[in-house]
């Protein structure tokens, strides 16, 4: 009976549409397991349970949503200041009309 449902298994991922979900799959779902593992040290979960385990999990995923957002944000940040930087030009004259006078 459970070589039934392999079998099943084994056809849809050995199908074209399976071939795209796995690789789907191995692109967004493997890559952050990764990084929770190799670049957070993350190698092992401390609670028992399925209730347990899925909020750990949950808890992992929080902060590694906060970390990319935080990264995203910073990186945007960096990248509008280089923009303005060499968006900004002034001459000279341009740059004394924007001081204000020292006795004011």
């Amino acid at each position: 009976d459970v070589e039934k449902y392999h079998k099943e298994v084994r056809e849809n991922i050995e199908s074209d549409e399976g071939k795209k979900i796995m690789t789907q799959r191995s692109i967004q779902a493997e890559g952050v397991f990764a990084n929770l593992k190799q670049d957070y040290g993350y190698t092992r979960l401390r609670r028992r349970g399925e209730s347990g385990v899925k909020e750990e999990i949950f808890l992992a995923a929080i902060g590694y949503n906060i970390r990319k957002y935080h990264k995203h944000k910073h990186r945007q940040k960096e990248e509008n200041c280089h923009r303005h930087d060499r968006q900004v030009t002034l001459s000279q004259n341009q740059l004394n009309s924007f001081c204000i006078p020292k006795n004011h």
